[in-house]
């Protein structure tokens, strides 16, 4: 049976834990909490959101870093990340909606809610869905393994498959795409968020209601639909492709199958919705995003920045 944590509820913490110290920084609240351990990391609030949110999130697979996508193409680089150009000075004709690196670190694809995709440093261009006439935005790419291609999603369910990723089956119709035993949840289709298992042969998509739909090699591990947990925004697999964590805007993390809990921003209540769970190459921890840029990490994952400071 797979194991539930909820985000919402924190043990209660040892008289000796304390919050050492919170500094107000030009309207960016840095809070530092000692003796926590994974559970209470070091947090970064920022302010609220503008009309260009932050909207991608991706780690350095190979180092301390991360990279921030504005809904403009500007990338921002924290840590070890480098920065290998943008899209900023592109004439979009959609914002920019996800990002994801290569297994190297030393690249990256943009996407664009109209299918555009944009390749930096030294990712490589496969196709893009910018030809294709869509029925609803891209809301998430997402890199195979090898790095040698690349899934679409859109929001009505829609998979793109380029390169070497395999189509495995989409949300909606036709019901036959899903894996043997799955069925598609309740409730309209607005999809979130989408995974990939470590094999490539298959992923993970979540509807914003909290419903987990597995296709190819992915196995179905629960998700939080029936809890309503609010707008799930998110989901990420764990290393082992045993299990995942599911992301709310507000902050709130579930985990099942093999995915450990490392903590939330539940209680600490942004000010802007998360929008992406990123989780580190360990497995041991992961980062929540917000779409003001700031930056909430938890477990072994290592806080370099946000967004809220730029």
């Amino acid at each position: 049976m797979s194991s539930l944590r909820v985000s919402h509820r924190f043990p209660r913490r040892p008289a000796s834990n304390r919050i050492d110290r919170a500094s107000l920084r030009g309207g960016m609240v840095v809070i530092a909490l000692l003796g926590l351990g994974a559970l209470f990391p070091a947090v970064v609030v920022g302010a609220q959101s503008s009309a260009n949110p932050f909207v991608g999130f991706s780690a350095n697979p190979g180092g301390e870093g991360y990279w921030l996508v504005h809904s403009n193409g500007t990338v921002s680089a924290f840590g070890d990340a480098n920065h290998y150009g943008d899209a900023s000075s592109i004439r979009l004709n959609a914002g920019i909606e996800s990002m994801a690196s290569t297994p190297t670190g030393k690249g990256y694809w943009l996407a664009a809610a109209d299918g555009g995709v944009f390749t930096f440093g030294d990712a490589q261009f496969f196709g893009s869905a910018a030809n294709f006439r869509l029925v609803a935005p891209v809301r998430v790419i997402e890199a195979t393994p090898s790095g040698a291609g690349y899934w679409l999603l859109a929001t009505d369910g829609g998979v793109f498959a380029f390169g070497d990723a395999q189509f495995h089956g989409r949300d909606g119709p036709p019901k036959h795409a899903l894996r043997p035993g799955a069925t598609p949840g309740p409730g309209p289709l607005d999809d979130r968020g989408f995974a990939g298992t470590p094999s490539g042969g298959g992923y993970w998509i979540v509807r914003d209601g909290g419903v987990v739909l597995p296709f190819g090699d992915a196995e179905r591990h629960g998700d939080p639909s029936a809890l309503s947990p609010g707008e799930i925004v998110s989901i990420e697999g764990t290393p082992t492709g045993e299990g995942y964590w599911v992301a709310g805007a507000d902050g709130g993390v579930f985990a099942y199958g093999d995915a450990g809990f490392f903590g939330s921003a539940h209680n600490f209540h942004p000010v802007a919705p998360v929008r992406v769970i990123e989780a580190t190459t360990s497995g041991a921890g992961y980062w929540l995003m917000a779409t003001d840029g700031g930056v909430f990490a938890f477990g072994d994952a290592a806080f370099h920045g946000s967004g809220t400071q730029l």
